[in-house]
């Protein structure tokens, strides 16, 4: 039974990475870290098709669950030549000054009509508090909506929305949300 007491309230803050290799190691666990994110945001979807009866007037009867989405996004902060790199095609990295300024080069050497799911990687949420929830994209297809803004003001930091899609692993499934010692990535 769910109790309305504030104390329970929780605040998950935590990071990201690419390819986690072993959970037991300091993070970013044999992976690769990418970005700082604010806003991100886990959306579940559950599909499924509404089953009619027609002798009372297409009256819904049943509902058959076909299946559940999983993404996760939120706002990119900053400039990440390696979180680009996995949103974007052809992206180089220059060297100016004391930081490094991601260039995106578009159409560049890739051409449309290829597959998303050619950038599919393992992807971790790994929450700063061990007791937190940790979330896991067995294959997670890099989206970038379909509208990007991408802020350049001065009152406000330059970063662009950033998405992923968790996509069918053949022997791991799709998503599992656990806390991270409880989490299987091999």
């Amino acid at each position: 039974m769910i109790v309305n007491d504030p104390r329970q309230f929780r605040f998950v803050p935590g990071r990201m990475c690419l390819d986690p290799t072993d959970l037991t190691t300091a993070f970013p666990h044999g992976g690769q870290m990418i970005g700082s994110f604010s806003g991100l945001k886990l959306t579940i979807t559950r599909r499924s098709e509404e089953l009619t009866a027609e002798e009372y007037g297409g009256e819904v009867f049943e509902s058959v669950i076909t299946g559940m989405q999983f993404r996760i996004g939120g706002f990119a902060r900053g400039y990440d030549a390696d979180l680009l790199d996995t949103l974007f095609d052809d992206v180089t990295t220059t060297m100016g000054g004391n930081h490094k300024s991601p260039n995106i080069d578009y159409p560049g050497d890739t051409r449309e009509g290829r597959l998303g799911s050619a950038k599919n990687q393992k992807l971790l949420f790994a929450a700063d508090n061990a007791g937190d929830p940790s979330i896991i994209f067995y294959q997670a297809m890099p989206l970038i909506e379909e509208v990007a803004e991408m802020r350049m003001e001065t009152k406000r930091e330059y970063g662009y929305p950033v998405m992923w899609h968790a996509t069918r692993h053949a022997s791991l499934g799709v998503a599992m949300i656990d806390r991270i010692e409880n989490l299987v990535i091999t």
